[in-house]
């Protein structure tokens, strides 16, 4: 069957290239041929033994009447055979041979009639274009593939997918050979092969559905495949200009062809995965597109194809998932559904690098889109899309900024910018996911966040006008910076988030010293001094204001009470370079006075014994020592933050007696010993630090006598009544540390006394100066006896021990070297 058919097929060519019979012969024979087959085929079909040869008959008689009836309308073009009589002879034919097929029970009729359907048009082609009878042919194919797919209740499914894929070839043979030449890029006549394309895919889409609940998966699965081709048209289209400038035509075909694969994907979830690749596919079109051809002129219509795709694929879904009942759930459009939203946002980005100025009319499209977000995450219960939306709109503003011109105007559009969107995510959050709003929702963890996230990030966006713009004032800045904070402040008291307050204090201070490191004026000190200052007792007052909600809030404190370190940095730095002055030891001293008294009043109303009061106790009681003990170290130039520390690290011990705070404990000894190392163990003492030219009572004397002044009150303060530090004896290294100190102390005054005046730095040397030796030995003698002294007064066998070894050695050194 297959040899005649081929053997009709290439007589007739072949008469048609010599010309050995008239064409009305050759179209005669040929249905004579055809019908002598389909004839014969019925009769052999009665003799069991010859079924299949009668099979083969009858899809080889449908073959040459198919192809025979093709030449007679293409290539001879016969009067009678015009396209309503042989479009009407075709679906005969067609019908006639499926009829046969399932009258027969005989696959190899359909699967044969189906190959030589297709195959027919590329055997006899001509190399001229007959677009509509090519495809009229095609579709008429198609319908009867369908209709014997769908006879035999699935068990010819698979025909559905095999004449989708036909289709497909003959639709890219066609246009690799005719598009171009035929000018179907030029004007109207490109809705020819888009009506082609979409005609088929609502074909198979309405034959997939045509008395049935819901289209098989073999008719989804087709309806995808055209898709696919569809979408490489489209692709294919950016090489043609006088297309991809039509962007509302070329656009709007592809949003039709992504309906279509949404509408099989509804139908059969199990597919849901086709979508997503289909959404991706078309932004990534659509990226193509943006950065070939868009422009100034173009960009609206731009922005409304983003979001129309946007909310097709975003909305689409869930409209026809309530309308069509498929029996089982719908996991696949559905868990896609929020992410294509945040897919038509992100492409908005292309705009914004390659058009400057950026129009006003691209913010409005973004504020959509995020509204659009926002709605999909109420609907869906999803909050990780309105996270990353809200990360790609500033990240906008951010490359918006990066790219205009470095000049002060471009800094209040940028900060509207910012607020709005910080306030409109914020109140999104808040509102979309209360806690009675919370049923339901996929990450509970993220949704918490989302305020959050809306209310920090702009700190960080703050800081890059701070490097790019030139900022005299930073009045605008600083006052989004705290309205941000109220914001934080806000969220973090309703939500009981404490940690806000620090995420608020991190932030804010981030950018004053942003400002400060780059655009700070000392002859114009007042606005920034302002403003720390107000931060400062902004961050105080808060907890105390709303104490009754904050006092679970241990984080809210500790703001508070750094909040005074902080900005001290900064009101130091900005009064030592605008009022320099002799008494700079009265600004930790101002600051010294908040602390204390937001201490007192913690103390005085909060009775409480409880942990979290320790805390509040600990915090405020640290820092206000900690501004006590800078007072005196600023007044001097030599190791004061050593000294410091060390003040510290004694009095947090003290404070420890009075609140047992851990904290306080492990700072307290931890300062000491940091003191320790820097004095004792730093070279850099006498390389760096020089002298200064006053015996004994020089910075040396203070240095070591106050750091081992503050090693022996801490050994004297240490208590340990949980027995927190068990198996070591803090009090015995404390006493152990100063006492090395003042031996340290007591050699460096001798070094620097003998040291040679002209010498910068103190120098260590032993031979050559009777004096100088004899007045070590003579030290060191009189260090040991005073230490054995001790050991005797406090009954320390370490002291005494260490004593004698001092003395023997100091013998030695008398005998032996003086």
């Amino acid at each position: 069957g297959v040899a005649m058919f081929f053997g009709v097929i290439f007589f007739v060519k072949y008469a048609f290239e010599n010309n050995l019979i008239s064409p009305a012969t050759r179209i005669t024979l040929g249905f004579i041929t055809g019908g002598a087959l389909l004839a014969g085929g019925l009769f052999t079909h009665r003799m069991p033994r010859y079924r299949v040869l009668a099979q083969a008959f009858c899809a080889t008689g449908v073959l040459i009447l198919y192809g025979v009836s093709f030449a007679a309308h293409a290539i001879y073009r016969f009067p009678a055979f015009g396209t309503l009589p042989t479009f009407g002879l075709m679906a005969c034919v067609t019908v006639a041979a499926f009829l046969i097929a399932v009258r027969l029970n005989a696959l190899v009729v359909a699967v044969l009639g189906m190959l030589g359907g297709f195959v027919t048009p590329v055997l006899l082609s001509t190399g001229q274009d007959q677009v509509f009878a090519l495809f009229g042919y095609i579709a008429l194919l198609d319908m009867g593939l369908l209709a014997v797919s769908r006879n035999q209740k699935g068990r010819w499914a698979f025909l559905t997918p095999c004449a989708a894929a036909g289709t497909a070839l003959i639709q890219v043979g066609w246009f690799s050979a005719f598009f171009s030449r035929s000018s179907y890029d030029e004007g109207s006549l490109t809705l020819i092969p888009m009506g082609i394309i979409l005609g088929f895919i609502v074909l198979f889409l309405a034959g997939g559905w045509i008395m049935e609940r819901r289209p098989s998966l073999h008719a989804a699965w087709s309806v995808i495949g055209l898709a696919a081709v569809a979408t490489l048209f489209g692709f294919v289209m950016l090489f043609h200009d006088s297309v991809a400038q039509r962007y509302l035509l070329l656009h709007g075909f592809l949003l039709l062809v992504h309906l279509g694969v949404i509408a099989a994907v509804i139908a059969r979830p199990s597919l849901g995965h086709a979508q997503a690749v289909a959404a991706v596919a078309g932004f990534i079109q659509l990226a193509c597109w943006t950065s070939f051809y868009l422009t100034a002129e173009n960009l609206n219509g731009a922005l409304v194809t983003y979001l129309a795709f946007g909310a097709v694929h975003a909305a689409v879904p869930m409209v026809l998932s309530r309308r069509i009942a498929t029996g089982d759930p719908l996991p696949g459009p559905l868990k896609y559904s929020p992410w294509f939203p945040p897919l038509a946002l992100a492409i908005m980005v292309m705009p914004i690098l390659l058009l400057s100025p950026v129009p006003f009319v691209l913010w409005v499209a973004i504020l959509m889109a995020n509204l659009l977000v926002i709605i999909m995450a109420l609907l869906n219960r999803q909050v990780l899309p309105v996270l990353i939306s809200l990360g790609l709109t500033m990240f906008f503003a951010a490359v918006w900024l990066n790219n205009a011109q470095a000049i002060a105007a471009s800094l209040m559009p940028f900060l509207g910018v910012v607020t709005g969107f910080s306030l409109l995510f914020s109140a999104a959050g808040h509102w979309l996911f209360r806690p009675e709003r919370m049923e339901g929702v996929s990450n509970r963890h993220a949704a918490t966040w989302l305020p959050v996230a809306s209310a920090a990030l702009p700190f960080a966006l703050l800081l890059l006008p701070l490097d790019k713009l030139p900022v005299e004032d930073p009045s605008p800045i600083f006052g989004v910076a705290l309205l941000m904070t109220c914001l934080l402040a806000g969220l973090a008291i309703t939500g009981q988030q404490g940690k806000l307050f620090l995420v608020a204090l991190l932030g804010t201070f981030a950018v004053e010293t942003a400002w400060f490191v780059n655009h700070f004026d000392k002859t114009q000190p007042l606005i920034p001094i302002i403003w720390s200052l107000g931060f400062h007792l902004l961050f105080l007052i808060l907890p105390f204001v709303f104490r009754n909600k904050c006092i679970n809030l241990p984080a809210s404190w500790i703001a508070a009470a750094l909040s005074g370190v902080a900005h001290f940095l900064l009101v130091h730095a900005v009064i030592k370079q605008s009022f320099p002055n002799d008494f700079m030891g009265l600004v930790p001293a101002a600051f010294a006075i908040p602390s204390s008294l937001a201490f007192y009043l913690i103390w005085k109303f909060f009775p409480q014994n409880n942990e979290s009061q320790q805390s509040r106790l600990a915090w405020f009681g640290g820092v206000s020592l900690l501004f006590f003990t800078l007072i005196f170290p600023i007044q001097f130039d030599r190791q004061w933050i050593t000294v410091s520390w060390a003040m510290e690290g004694a009095l947090l011990l003290w404070l420890y007696r009075r609140v047992p705070h851990p904290g306080l404990l492990f700072t307290g000894l931890g300062l000491l010993v940091i003191t320790f190392v820097r004095l004792a163990l730093n070279p850099a003492v006498f390389t760096v630090y020089e002298r200064s030219g006053t015996p004994i009572l020089n910075w040396h004397l203070y240095a070591y006598g106050i750091v081992a002044a503050a090693h022996f009150a801490g050994a004297r303060w240490f208590t340990d009544p949980d027995n927190r530090l068990r198996g070591i004896k803090p009090t015995a290294i404390l006493h152990t540390l100063g006492g090395i100190l003042l031996f340290l102390l007591v050699n460096i005054e001798i070094a620097d006394y003998f040291t040679s005046p002209g010498d910068r730095y103190v120098a260590f040397r032993f031979g050559g100066n009777f004096a100088r030796d004899m007045t070590y030995s003579i030290a060191w003698g009189l260090f040991s006896l005073a230490l054995l002294g001790l050991g005797f007064r406090f009954g320390s066998k370490h002291a005494r021990f260490t004593a004698i070894g001092l003395l023997i050695l100091t013998l030695v050194k008398v005998f032996l070297h003086d």
